[in-house]
């Protein structure tokens, strides 16, 4: 009984940090996406958009 219950308990922690880390992946992947944006725009405005680019 008490087998079980560390079992399910370890398989939920390990489910909660597998939705961690595919929110920290999402987040990253958005953050990214909006920095290239936020250059892109600044590139066509004229600004130096390479550090950002760079990044990439």
């Amino acid at each position: 009984m008490v087998e079980k219950s560390k079992l399910e308990q370890s398989e939920t922690q390990r489910q909660l940090r597998h939705s961690h880390q595919t929110l920290l992946h999402q987040y990253t992947v958005t953050a990214c996406f909006a920095d290239y944006i936020e250059a892109h725009n600044h590139f066509q405005r004229g600004g130096p958009a390479l550090r950002v680019m760079a990044a990439w």
